[in-house]
């Protein structure tokens, strides 16, 4: 017999008979209209996805067991009842059947996963709700969900990234919170949603640097005279200090002095006053000799 049913969700088919007064099943001569009634805030529907509503189903031989689908919704654990009522044959009722309001029991996080140095993320990421179905549910009260990420990083509520958050609240009964990102750094990250009671959730991303802003030299470019040095490298960077590479470009080096600047380790090829970069490269090595 039916026991509960679940809130919200358009239950599995009710099939409809008529039977003697020995439970055998006894089919109509004549067709015979089934009415449904449901206790408290409910509706039957003749199809699977509850879109078509109908108070009756119509019992005859071609169609021995009608089935109706049901909508329910209450609050968790209390109780409603069934009736079905067919003229000159009588009423039945389904008594003290459950009300099962879904809890959510999980957290599931969406958003992009590339973004850009010191920019807001062009759009918002979305933390939900879940039940142990994986459909969305809302929690019962009011809920916080804390947020985070390995290493440095900002939560905000707005699309500018000017209002700090640590946490999305989400209202009784909302499923789904918003919220925006911003980092400086760039590199491989992972954002978090976590609630003490729900499975946590987490999104890979990656960071890339902002617009090329400067080179800076990586070595200390002194050297025994007449010899060459170690390795030196020089590094394209933003304004943020994350390595830029981009389209292929040339840097041209000044400032020698005395001394010449060479593409291989042992100073014994052409001299060059500028470094070519490959598109993708943010970094090139060269060395230097002095031969005073």
């Amino acid at each position: 017999s039916l026991t509960s049913v679940t809130s919200g969700v358009c239950s599995a088919p009710l099939t409809l008979g008529t039977l003697d007064s020995y439970g055998n099943a006894a089919p109509v001569s004549d067709p015979q209209s089934i009415t449904t009634s449901l206790a408290g805030s409910g509706t039957f529907y003749r199809n699977s996805t509850c879109i078509y509503n109908t108070a009756s189903v119509t019992h005859t031989g071609d169609n021995p067991q009608p089935s109706v689908y049901y909508y329910v919704t209450g609050s968790n654990n209390s109780t409603t009842s069934i009736t079905l009522y067919a003229p000159g044959i009588g009423s039945y009722t389904i008594t003290g059947i459950s009300i099962v309001v879904p809890q959510p029991t999980q957290l599931a996080l969406s958003g992009i996963t590339s973004l850009t140095a010191a920019s807001c993320s062009s759009a918002a990421y979305t933390v939900r709700t879940l039940d142990s179905t994986g459909t969305a549910v809302g929690p019962t009260a009011s809920t916080s969900i804390s947020l985070g990420v390995n290493g440095v990083g900002s939560f905000y509520s707005d699309v500018g990234c000017t209002s700090v958050i640590s946490a999305v609240s989400l209202s009784a009964g909302n499923s789904t919170g918003t919220y925006y990102f911003k980092r400086y750094t760039a590199g491989s990250i992972t954002l978090s949603a976590t609630h003490v009671s729900l499975t946590g959730a987490s999104l890979a991303a990656q960071v890339t640097a902002a617009t090329q802003s400067t080179v800076s030299i990586v070595g200390t470019p002194t050297a025994v005279a007449g010899s060459c040095s170690g390795a030196l490298a020089a590094y394209i960077k933003d304004a943020y200090g994350n390595e830029a590479p981009g389209s292929a470009t040339t840097v041209t080096l000044s400032g020698a002095g005395d001394g010449f600047i060479y593409a291989d380790s042992g100073c014994s090829g052409s001299t060059t006053s500028s470094l070519s970069y490959a598109a993708g490269i943010s970094a090139v090595t060269f060395y230097y000799k002095n031969s005073t």
